[in-house]
């Protein structure tokens, strides 16, 4: 009996055995199941958030609030050159903010984790190969169960070729501007000019009789105001001849012309009318490239330039003329056409810097001047826009205040197209 009891004891433990053995097999299979239908189900979940991420026409950039990307839609992958798995864990301003903008950008993330969301935003991110997106941002920041941010989302719309278009526009809206504005300016100029002309010249020729008859002999205090009547009218005449070529549209006749013979000179020139308290200077090669323009014109371009720095130097100084190959680069200053082709800059430059860097879009009108009443007509720099865009060239002027103000000439190369 004894034996049998045993042998029965060791069968039920056998079961039992086996039963859990069986039970333990089950519930790892059912945990196993468990843990495949969760990781397949967060895995759908991602691929389901990851295709609505990439579908949309936005960038989109999830941090967390460390500011490590956790996330990094196709649309951002595409404007920065950068696959997600690149960025993933890596802080957003160690890659894609330019170095002058990260600390206003984690300012506004300091901000969004401080809870001060939803929150707009304009700055650039960098493509890997160094060139510049400017996006807008719409920002908010998910919460945790306890209330506090744990992810910052970015939303943001690249507005790059947006942007460039309304600056064409803009461009494009301030030229047709100046053109009207210039061209009205020339009818009224030309039409001043013409009645001008005639008054001067029936002053000159009273003034011419008078002398004759009454004042022959150059003597005494009639002759003395004759004589000054004259030169007055003479200067008017001037005047005149200078509005008459700023109100012509034709296109003035151009050859070659050696830049270095011009300023030569020219410095020759200056040495004769700048006195000994300011300083010329000049810094130009002799192979600067021939101008298409005219040389008597050039000439007077530049001396008109150098006079007006002599002016705004006042005392002691320095004044500098210079010249140097280039391409064109930029915007006109005065016409607002950019600037393109094979150029001559010819810049002449006073240490004074007195000019008024606001007062640079109007000093190439007619009658504008920022010297004193009668010490200028305000034509000079009319008639150098006059001349310089009959010949195909464009100007620029840079004013550091209380430094230097430097007028630029590009003129175009001799023989090579610009426009």
């Amino acid at each position: 009996s004894v034996a049998k009891g045993s042998l029965l004891l060791g069968r039920l433990l056998s079961i039992l055995l086996v039963l859990l053995v069986t039970a333990l097999s089950a519930l790892i299979m059912f945990n196993y199941r468990r843990r495949v239908i969760s990781e397949e189900r967060q895995r759908h979940e991602k691929e389901f958030i990851d295709s609505v991420l990439d579908t949309v026409g936005n960038v989109i950039c999830v941090m967390n609030r460390n500011g490590e990307i956790v996330r990094f839609n196709s649309e951002a992958e595409r404007i920065t050159g950068y696959q997600s798995n690149d960025l993933l864990g890596k802080y957003v301003w160690d890659y894609l903010i330019p170095d002058e903008q990260i600390a206003g950008v984690k300012g506004v993330f300091s901000r969004l984790i401080a809870g001060n969301f939803p929150n707009k935003y304009i700055n650039y991110w960098k493509h890997r190969d160094g060139s510049k997106r400017q996006i807008s941002w719409s920002n908010t920041a998910l919460l945790d169960s306890q209330g506090e941010v744990e992810f910052v989302v970015a939303t943001g719309i690249d507005i790059t070729e947006a942007q460039q278009r309304e600056r064409e526009k803009e461009q494009l809206q301030r030229q047709l501007q100046q053109a009207q504005k210039m061209e009205a300016l020339g009818q009224l100029t030309g039409g001043v000019a013409h009645d001008f002309n005639n008054i001067i010249a029936a002053i000159l020729g009273n003034a011419e009789l008078a002398t004759m008859r009454f004042a022959k002999d150059g003597e005494g205090k009639l002759a003395k105001y004759l004589n000054e009547i004259t030169r007055s009218a003479h200067r008017a005449k001037k005047l005149v001849s200078q509005m008459l070529a700023f109100s012509r549209d034709e296109q003035l006749p151009t050859k070659a012309v050696k830049t270095a013979n011009v300023i030569e000179q020219l410095l020759v020139m200056l040495s004769a009318i700048i006195p000994s308290s300011i300083e010329i200077a000049s810094s130009f090669k002799e192979d600067v490239p021939d101008v298409q323009a005219d040389e008597n014109q050039l000439d007077q371009v530049l001396l008109n330039l150098a006079i007006n720095g002599r002016d705004a130097i006042g005392g002691s100084g320095r004044l500098t003329i210079s010249a140097v190959e280039t391409v064109g680069a930029g915007v006109c200053c005065s016409c607002h056409q950019p600037m393109d082709g094979a150029l001559v800059r010819v810049s002449v430059t006073d240490s004074a810097g007195s000019l008024d860097p606001e007062l640079v879009e109007k000093i190439f009108d007619p009658f504008f001047t920022t010297k004193e009443v009668g010490k200028g007509t305000g034509m000079g720099l009319a008639m150098v826009h006059g001349i310089v865009h009959g010949w195909g060239g464009h100007l620029d002027v840079e004013v550091v205040p209380g430094e230097s103000t430097a007028f630029h000439l590009y003129l175009p190369v001799a023989g090579k197209e610009t426009s």
